[in-house]
C-alpha cells in the first residue's frame, strides 16, 4: 500500500525526514554526479510506494532513440508522435494517471542513468526534456500527484524548468 504523500493532520516535523518530501521541496528534477549517490536516493525512495521509471540513457545516440526508449518504458500510447511537444503532451497525461503511472501509488519517478553522453551530443533537446519535465510535474503536484526526476550526470544544467517553453 502506498504512503500518502501528504496529510494535512500530520505535522511538518512528521514529514520532515521523509526523502521525497526533501526533493519536491527543491524542486522536481535533480541531477546527481555519481550513480552510487542517484542508487541509494532511488533506495530511500522506493519503501514509499513510488512507481520508479529507471531508464538508461547510454543508447539514445539520437532524438529518435529517446522516443523511442520513453515511450516504451512509460508505456505511452501508440499515437505518441516521438517529438519534444508530443512529450509535453504525454507528462501531462502521465500526470493524471492515464498511462506510466499509477493512481494506487504514492506518484511516479523517472530515474535516467548515464545521461551524459546525451546531453554533450543533444544538450538543447536534453535540458527541454528536463524542463519539460520539471513543468508539467509542477502541475501534477496540484492535482496531489508527486513526479520526480532523477538524473545521473557530471555535467551542470540550467535552471530546470526556467526556459521558455513554446508548447507549455
Amino acid at each position: 500500500m502506498a504512503l500518502p504523500f501528504f496529510d494535512a493532520r500530520s505535522s511538518v516535523v512528521h514529514n520532515r525526514h521523509r526523502i521525497d518530501i526533501d526533493l519536491l521541496e527543491n524542486g522536481h528534477v535533480h541531477r546527481f554526479m555519481t550513480r552510487a549517490a542517484l542508487d541509494a536516493v532511488v533506495e530511500r525512495i522506493r519503501p514509499l510506494g513510488y512507481l520508479i521509471h529507471e531508464i538508461s540513457a547510454d543508447t539514445w545516440h539520437d532524438e529518435r532513440a529517446m522516443h523511442r526508449d520513453l515511450a516504451a518504458h512509460l508505456e505511452f500510447p501508440n499515437y505518441y508522435g516521438h517529438n519534444l511537444d508530443a512529450f509535453n503532451d504525454v507528462l501531462r497525461d502521465i500526470a493524471v494517471f492515464s498511462y506510466g503511472s499509477d493512481p494506487s501509488t504514492t506518484g511516479t519517478v523517472l530515474v535516467l542513468t548515464d545521461f551524459d553522453t546525451f546531453r554533450v551530443q543533444y544538450p538543447q533537446t536534453a535540458q527541454t526534456l528536463l524542463d519539460m519535465f520539471a513543468v508539467q510535474a509542477h502541475v501534477a503536484l496540484l492535482g496531489l500527484h508527486p513526479m520526480l526526476c532523477l538524473v545521473e550526470s557530471t555535467h551542470v544544467f540550467e535552471p530546470v524548468g526556467a526556459t521558455e517553453l513554446d508548447s507549455a
